[in-house]
């Protein structure tokens, strides 16, 4: 047998052992956790969550935000633990302020908590846009990308990821995958990379990379397409009327290209598409568009997350008592910043209890979670 193939075989023996071991060590601390635990880790919530003060939290609001963890935070934390929070201007002061924030709420649980924030570039960039915070600003990525120089857009991935690493951040709501619809429509718009679906996805990659780089996790979203609604989901319901043929051949050509390459978060938009799902159930709670047709049809394997679950297009519609069970029935793994997150949490745990989310279905979204933050 010749040297090469010996090295081949013990590479391949050396690559399953690894996945072996990780897999156990996954295992080990899923099994570690308590069930508020486990179902803490479904949810990324606002660090204005655990202040008893602000309970209640309105991301379209102007209210206070906390820019600080204090002792009465971490105790209601141990009773509401989260597996994640999300970074809003609100809770913003300085670089200083917001490293030694991130580090406190790292720390806060018996597994890290992970620190978001949506870094776009463009309008949506909370720290670029933020004047305490000197960091390079980019133009919008339709602006950016409109070269079709992909070594642009990875440097904005670049660029983002190195600022945000350094402010303590693991995962950015970025790069937005959506198609430009220039019609009429400015809710998604520049944000977008193209009105071409190859185009977009294409940067979409590109910028995916560029934050990867710097050990930040990036986000496709809104799935399937939240370009040609002209409803902005902050406010109100949207719909769009494409068919599921339809989406294949349009807007959902970057989230095929983004599981490609293996990207770890999809985030689920609140838009109807009653030409796929027959009902006027919103996408971030519709088991046919989530177990369905992205799990099960496209075979994405990392980790659904809805939009933000107190937009004017969840939370005038529903409680989050129902609709946090609802998200989790259709396939979500992440519950992204309820209005009323104690409302949130304790639904959950009775659904858990009561056998009407499983435990194996709970410990599925657990395992996915930690599967990140353990590799």
């Amino acid at each position: 047998m010749s040297k090469k193939i010996i090295s081949l075989i013990l590479f391949f023996f050396i690559i399953i052992s690894t996945t072996s071991f990780n897999n156990d060590i996954i295992l080990q601390n899923l099994s570690k956790l308590t069930l508020r635990e486990k179902v803490g880790q479904l949810f990324v919530v606002c660090p204005d969550a655990i202040d008893p003060d602000l309970s209640l939290i309105d991301v379209n609001s102007g209210k206070k935000g906390i820019k600080k963890i204090t002792r009465e935070m971490k105790n209601y934390y141990k009773k509401y633990p989260a597996g994640g929070f999300i970074i809003f201007d609100k809770n913003l002061e300085s670089k200083e302020q917001l490293i030694k924030l991130n580090e406190d709420l790292h720390s806060l649980g018996k597994v890290k908590s992970f620190i978001y924030v949506d870094e776009e570039g463009g309008r949506v960039a909370r720290i670029a846009n933020n004047k305490n915070f000197d960091v390079q600003k980019f133009d919008p990525m339709y602006t950016v990308a409109k070269e079709n120089d992909e070594s642009k857009v990875f440097n904005v991935g670049n660029t983002i990821g190195k600022y945000l690493f350094e402010l303590g951040f693991d995962v950015d709501f970025a790069p937005d995958a959506d198609i430009f619809y220039p019609e009429g429509n400015n809710v998604i718009g520049n944000r977008a990379f193209s009105e071409d679906p190859e185009t977009t996805g294409t940067m979409a990659v590109k910028m995916l990379k560029g934050l990867k780089k710097n050990n930040i996790l990036g986000c496709f979203k809104h799935y399937p397409g939240h370009g040609p609604c002209l409803s902005d989901t902050h406010f109100s319901f949207g719909v769009i009327e494409k068919s599921w043929d339809e989406l294949l051949k349009s807007d959902l050509i970057p989230f095929k290209k983004g599981i490609e390459e293996d990207v770890p978060y999809i985030m689920v938009s609140h838009i109807n598409y009653p030409n796929v799902t027959d009902d006027d159930l919103p996408a971030s709670l519709s088991y046919k568009l989530l177990t369905e047709k992205l799990r099960e049809e496209l075979g994405f394997e990392g980790i659904i997350i809805t939009d933000g679950m107190s937009m004017g297009a969840i939370h005038n519609k529903y409680d989050d008592e129902t609709s946090s069970v609802m998200a989790i029935l259709a396939g979500v793994d992440i519950i992204l910043a309820p209005y009323a997150y104690e409302d949130a949490f304790k639904s959950v745990i009775r659904a858990v209890i009561s056998g009407k989310i499983t435990e194996e279905r709970l410990n599925e979204s657990v395992y996915r979670i930690l599967s990140l933050k353990l590799n």
